[in-house]
């Protein structure tokens, strides 16, 4: 099947990746009034831009393209904003084979990327790559997407084409996100209303092999529960580490751990009635950058940011997970009905004040 792409030259605004309620009759400026819930998806978009296709791995399948990103959060993020006044979503247009708005930026992306490369000789596929995958080049069962460059030349084109597909899209996800939130903050800071910003996610509990099949189990340490992992950047039960500040406060945020099972346990009654603070992802850029700038914002007690991380599987349902976790190249449908309803329960038990 055909690879994801955004069209050469195509530029990204608000119109294409800010969503809220009733689009048609309520403006932007009106739901920033309105709104208690930023959600930002960073990972939301697994499309290339076509600029860099020459660059792409030309052996890649459209399954290892989205399991490289967090496709499903798009659909989730847009039927969320679309259930509820409270909650705006903001959508990253390109894979994270552009930049990662969830890893800390790079003044120079050429060179962190080129110690990213050789990082991965020195170490392999599975090599560590923290602190040089703003621009991650590899998915995270090591397969090759960005191919490396063999001559000035190569990089000098890279960068190029880089530098264009980034400014029409991934940039200004970076500029509509921090925009949103700080005018989000002012409001409800002038009204004395909690805000909150969600960084939304999702990984499966497996990695892909050779063959396609995303049924190579992660370290329990690694494993997502059943439903969710919330972060606030602190310990399992919420609380402070010694080497870092809370996004949101224990209190609160042990609280939105509780609304979120309810919130879950409605869709699937008899499902596992997990819901995880910190284990096993406490929270990244996201989540660091708007629970410090929140802090300071003046706002009622509550307010912070939050990492969601879904378990895929939770997401896709039993039918697409099985199809999923056997050899191939293809990705199985949204499950519409799923993630709507997902969205809606979480709208309705999800209110912030």
């Amino acid at each position: 099947m055909d690879l994801m792409w955004t069209h050469a030259g195509r530029r990204f605004g608000a119109e294409d990746l800010v969503h809220w309620r009733r689009r048609k009759d309520r403006s932007l400026e009106a739901a920033i009034d309105d709104a208690s819930i930023v959600v930002l998806g960073p990972h939301a978009s697994a499309a290339f831009p076509q600029e860099l296709k020459p660059f792409i791995n030309p052996d890649l399948t459209l399954r290892r393209q989205l399991d490289y990103s967090d496709w499903l959060t798009g659909y989730l993020g847009r039927c969320w904003a679309e259930a509820s006044d409270q909650v705006i979503f903001i959508e990253n247009p390109h894979s994270r084979v552009v930049l990662d708005p969830n890893r800390a930026p790079s003044d120079c992306p050429m060179e962190t990327l080129k110690l990213c490369f050789q990082r991965l000789r020195d170490a392999g596929p599975n090599a560590p790559l923290g602190g040089v995958d703003f621009i991650r080049p590899v998915t995270f069962g090591g397969w090759p997407v960005l191919l490396e460059p063999k001559s000035a030349q190569g990089w000098q084109a890279l960068e190029k084409a880089w530098s264009s597909a980034a400014a029409l899209g991934a940039m200004e996800y970076l500029r509509l996100s921090a925009q949103i939130v700080e005018a989000c903050a002012r409001r409800c800071a002038s009204v004395q209303r909690r805000l909150v910003v969600f960084s939304l996610h999702d990984t499966m509990n497996h990695k892909m092999g050779p063959d396609g099949a995303i049924n190579i189990e992660r370290p329990v340490a690694d494993r997502l529960p059943f439903w969710v992992n919330l972060g606030n950047l602190g310990d399992p039960d919420g609380g402070a580490l010694p080497d870092s500040a809370l996004s949101m406060d224990t209190g609160a945020a042990r609280q939105m751990a509780s609304t979120f099972l309810k919130a879950l346990t409605a869709i699937e009654p008899g499902a596992a009635p997990e819901v995880t603070l910190n284990q096993p992802y406490k929270g990244a850029r996201e989540t660091q950058v708007f629970g410090a700038s929140l802090a300071q914002a003046g706002l009622p007690s509550g307010s912070g940011a939050i990492q969601i991380e879904f378990r895929r599987e939770s997401l896709l349902g039993t039918d697409a997970t099985a199809l999923l976790m056997s050899a191939g190249s293809d990705w199985p449908p949204i499950d519409v009905v799923r993630l709507q309803s997902i969205a809606k329960s979480l709208a309705r038990h999800l209110t912030v004040s």
